[in-house]
């Protein structure tokens, strides 16, 4: 390419914008570095456009990031951790623990994840900072939990039904009623009972410190063994009914 000649407006906008011209931008900076009016014009044009990158590049890759950041709000990094008992299907996201279900294998744990509509994916390193709290929580040397929850599927009753049990200390216990009455639903206890019979994250959320009344152990999704395991577990005092019925 001849560096010699003069080169136009056109010229210096298409080698400035994607460079597919016959003279490319290093061919005008050859010749520019010899002729001074080209090497005026060329500097005003490489200071536009990069007036034109600061003002054009920022949203575009706020855009990108907006959709990076909304795709990762979309993953639930599923895996099997191991209780006392057996295994547990965990499902965390990166708001925190969305999952937990008792003996479910790892294509059970996709199917309810897609069913939360999130996007399941294996990945055993997301597991361990759950995997850490409940090794200590199963060893007696935690009672409560740090990780956080992610409770975005839940309905608003839920939501208050399990913030409710919550707040109810290891080694103690409320019941189905008391938990209505809590929430401000002292009638809505069967409702209670059947929303923490849907609890989607047990043992960190602790359904199993809610009872019946008068004293009986009442329902458990994993079962009343497992129920009275943690009870005993956080060091709660059973009635012989409750006893009795979780054998």
């Amino acid at each position: 390419m001849n560096i010699d000649r003069c080169f136009s407006g056109d010229e210096l906008a298409v080698a400035l914008i994607d460079g597919s011209g016959a003279r490319s931008l290093e061919d005008l900076r050859g010749h520019a570095a010899g002729c001074e009016s080209c090497r005026v014009e060329l500097e005003a044009g490489l200071e536009l456009n990069g007036r034109l990158n600061a003002e054009l590049v920022p949203p575009r890759q706020e855009a990108l990031n907006h959709l990076r950041s909304s795709i990762d709000e979309m993953v639930a990094f599923i895996g099997e951790l191991q209780a006392p008992w057996g295994p547990l299907g965990v499902a965390l996201t990166e708001r925190g623990v969305t999952r937990i279900e008792f003996g479910a294998s790892l294509d059970r744990m996709a199917e309810l994840v897609a069913g939360d509509g999130l996007v399941p994916e294996a990945a055993a390193h997301a597991l361990a900072p759950l995997e850490r709290e409940l090794d200590e929580y199963f060893a007696g040397e935690r009672k409560t939990f740090d990780i956080e929850t992610d409770l975005r599927t839940a309905n608003s009753f839920l939501r208050a039904v399990l913030g409710k049990t919550s707040e109810i200390p290891a080694g103690s216990y409320s019941t189905y009623a008391g938990v209505a009455a809590d929430i401000g639903h002292p009638k809505a206890y069967r409702a209670v009972g059947n929303a923490l019979g849907s609890n989607p994250i047990p043992i960190i959320i602790p359904c199993h410190r809610v009872l019946a009344s008068g004293g009986g152990i009442g329902g458990y999704g994993g079962g009343l063994p497992i129920k009275r395991y943690l009870l005993e577990l956080e060091g709660a005092t059973l009635s012989p009914r409750a006893l009795a019925a979780s054998q």
